[in-house]
């Protein structure tokens, strides 16, 4: 079955872009001169999808505003917004895109991280739901002391796979089962919504969608595939600047002067 839906939650508070997320979503921060949803947005593009179904939280207006005018049009793709009164977690926003999903395989990809690569990271995990049908993660290696910033998942890997058997939300670095991260990048089954709607909340006290992923293993296999490309966390400040500084570097256009202010630096 092709994936033709995906879901982007941008919904987030932006508190650690502070103060200037007080007026700008952090999502529309931009990167050389598009924003970062739109990087986002070109990636689901270039991977085939025709409806994105976006969670946006109260006062994203500037959202709604720069995706309703032609950027996406002449692109065939179709921008739904549906709004997150409350900041209630993951599990929560991904629950909100049930009707406009329906009963399909959707793409959902988190709208604060950016991968660069010849092949889009979100084409990547379509390829292999093709052959697996049935749930995929993105998944990568990160460091020990890293792995209470992500859901870190558990199994029996291969090279490119890791035939997941357990995920866990944030774990201390001595609690970690592993050192593999699930990244914002996953292919669902409509099998989701009925777990993340009488899922209780969880971490932080809010509906989390590693809890959710761990209830869907009960019945359906799910396979992380580890990721080909950069990777840059852009909902953190260090993330920003290094993923600003090498799109910049690789720009046709700025490369150049990118390059030559980077050797400045170093003398």
């Amino acid at each position: 079955m092709n994936i033709t839906k995906a879901m982007i939650p941008a919904a987030g508070l932006g508190t650690r872009f502070l103060p200037v997320t007080k007026s700008l979503p952090k999502e529309m921060l931009p990167i050389i001169d598009k924003p970062i949803l739109q990087y986002i947005v070109d990636e689901c593009i270039n991977s085939g999808i025709k409806d994105i179904y976006m969670i946006i939280g109260r006062d994203k207006d500037t959202i709604i505003k720069y995706f309703s005018s032609n950027i996406t049009k002449e692109h065939s793709v179709k921008i739904h917004f549906i709004e997150q009164k409350e900041p209630l977690g993951l599990g929560h926003a991904v629950s909100l895109g049930k009707e406009g999903i329906g009963k399909e395989p959707f793409a959902l990809l988190l709208g604060d991280e950016i991968f660069v690569h010849s092949n889009p990271i979100l084409k990547q995990l379509i390829d292999v739901f093709q052959i697996k049908n049935h749930s995929i993660l993105g998944v990568t290696k990160v460091k020990r002391e890293e792995v209470s910033a992500y859901g870190i998942v558990q199994g029996e890997k291969t090279d490119s796979f890791i035939n997941i058997k357990s995920i866990i939300e944030k774990p201390s670095p001595q609690e970690a089962p592993s050192t593999i991260a699930s990244i914002g990048r996953y292919i669902l089954t409509p099998e989701i919504f009925p777990i993340l709607e009488t899922l209780e909340a969880g971490y932080h006290n809010e509906i989390q969608l590693t809890d959710g992923l761990q209830k869907l293993l009960e019945i359906q296999n799910i396979t992380g595939v580890f990721i080909q490309g950069k990777r840059f966390d852009v909902g953190s400040k260090i993330g920003y600047i290094l993923g600003t500084l090498d799109i910049a570097y690789h720009h046709e256009k700025y490369h150049d002067d990118v390059k030559n202010y980077i050797q400045k630096l170093f003398l």
